[in-house]
């Protein structure tokens, strides 16, 4: 069957997906070392048939694009199309107005396959790092939140002060610790709940979640929320389908 191969290449993980239309077909996330190009080499049978098209993002530098455009040069002969944050597209207004490509292509992405819903949103990625932006259903991008990762808040701890020293984590929650490591994730969690909530609640929001940390923020969460694990997949089909350049 014929399909089109997306990409997402993120700080350490390289995210894939067979889409025939809307359809997927089959997906994977694999480590890339900071070379994605070179994991092309090792995808399985399903893959070696040559994509009519292969698009998708990449946060790192011009040196990981340019290894995955050699990768796909070299296993299909296909040159690679990236999504890039702009002023405005598919029926959104970046809230960036006077550096719109400053936003990070990932957000921007969130951001299209929100705008889907019409509604007013806030959109939160729990990745490595956190990120939440608040969209209108006009499309227009009120801009948002970056904050470290669940993750690197608590190594920041670690890192940084001599004596906040734990190996032992019970279960999420944002309850008062009785340890210290309850202390330290408790704290991060609340204060990540917290920020959402109070986001959600003044602008009268419906919640969006994505990324790997999302099942946890969101079984904290009191108020209403979506989980959308693949949003990232749904902002490239919307980008690619609206700039025209999509030949399925």
């Amino acid at each position: 069957m014929s399909y089109t191969l997306y990409f997402d290449i993120g700080n350490s993980r390289i995210k894939l997906w067979r889409c025939h239309d809307d359809d997927v077909l089959e997906g994977m996330a694999l480590p890339h070392y900071g070379a994605p190009g070179t994991v092309l080499s090792s995808l399985p049978p399903s893959f070696a048939d040559m994509p009519l098209a292969v698009k998708g993002a990449c946060v790192l530098d011009e040196a990981a694009k340019d290894s995955f455009a050699k990768g796909c040069r070299d296993k299909w002969g296909i040159v690679p199309e990236f999504a890039q944050s702009s002023s405005c597209h598919a029926g959104v207004t970046n809230a960036y107005a006077s550096c719109p490509e400053s936003l990070g292509v990932d957000r921007w992405l969130g951001l299209l396959a929100a705008r889907r819903l019409g509604k007013d949103v806030c959109v939160v990625d729990c990745g490595s790092a956190i990120t939440l932006d608040v969209l209108r259903a006009s499309g227009r991008h009120e801009g948002g939140y970056i904050l470290p990762g669940l993750d690197m808040m608590a190594r920041a701890l670690l890192q940084e002060t001599g004596r906040v020293r734990f190996e032992e984590v019970g279960p999420p929650s944002v309850l008062l610790g009785k340890n210290t490591a309850e202390a330290v994730t408790h704290g991060v969690l609340a204060s990540v709940v917290a920020l959402i909530e109070a986001l959600v609640r003044e602008r009268q929001l419906a919640l969006i979640l994505t990324g790997g940390d999302s099942p946890v923020v969101g079984s904290l969460l009191s108020c209403p929320k979506v989980f959308e694990p693949e949003l990232l997949l749904h902002g490239l089909q919307r980008y690619f389908a609206d700039t025209g350049i999509n030949p399925d």
